[in-house]
């Protein structure tokens, strides 16, 4: 099945902030700030591959939301965007109590899904009115990223659970390929020779060399 770009950074921005909420639960607050800002950040790259923004920095991500929030008349993006940034910054301050995470972790959650929903519209026609504006889309157009590639062949997003067994197998094969493989029964499998070390004696004494010192 061929996988773009955009729908991939959706998936892993849906999994960042589920797994967020279980470090909460947990009471790790610095993964769970952590997961859950890089889950508001693959939402933004989302948008922007879908509308051929640049994202590559992350001054562009806030560019990304000003516009978007500019195009659609939704202010509130903003500040849902600064909460998730605050959670950024929590990583490395580690200064933030339970209940202010919690509440960041619900603006990115919402940030995350009101994202999806306008990736998914078309395009809104917008004339930049101010320099600020101008500036931006600027930035944002200038360097595009490239175009959407089919990226199914990457790891998959969500770990996979080993199966059951599956190391005691690989013990067994690697066991028995040592040994002579499966084809060698096991009452047919030959004991390792027994072997006998040379008895090391102990060095005797003044048989060392013996050096001069010059004072």
């Amino acid at each position: 099945m061929t996988i773009s770009k955009a729908d991939r950074y959706t998936e892993i921005s849906r999994h960042l902030i589920e797994e967020s909420r279980q470090q909460l639960d947990r009471g790790d607050l610095i993964q769970a700030s952590e997961k859950a800002w890089g889950a508001a950040a693959h939402a933004i790259k989302s948008l922007a591959q879908t509308r051929g923004w640049n994202y590559t920095r992350h001054d562009l991500l806030a560019d990304v939301v000003d516009q978007i929030s500019d195009e659609w008349g939704r202010a509130h993006l903003q500040n849902l965007f600064r909460s998730a940034n605050y959670l950024h910054n929590n990583f490395y301050e580690h200064a933030m109590t339970p209940t202010q995470v919690r509440g960041a972790i619900n603006d990115a959650a919402a940030l995350i899904e009101e994202l999806h929903t306008l990736r998914q519209q078309p395009s809104q026609p917008f004339d930049p009115e101010t320099r600020d504006q101008q500036t931006r889309l600027r930035k944002l157009t200038r360097r595009p990223p490239p175009t959407e590639d089919d990226v199914s062949d990457l790891p998959p997003v969500r770990p996979v659970p080993p199966q059951e067994g599956g190391l005691t197998r690989s013990l067994t094969i690697g066991s028995s390929a040592l040994i002579g493989g499966d084809r060698c029964s096991p009452s047919a499998r030959r004991p390792w020779p027994a072997t006998t070390s040379p008895s090391l004696s102990p060095p005797t004494v003044g048989t060392m060399p013996t050096t001069s010192s010059h004072v």
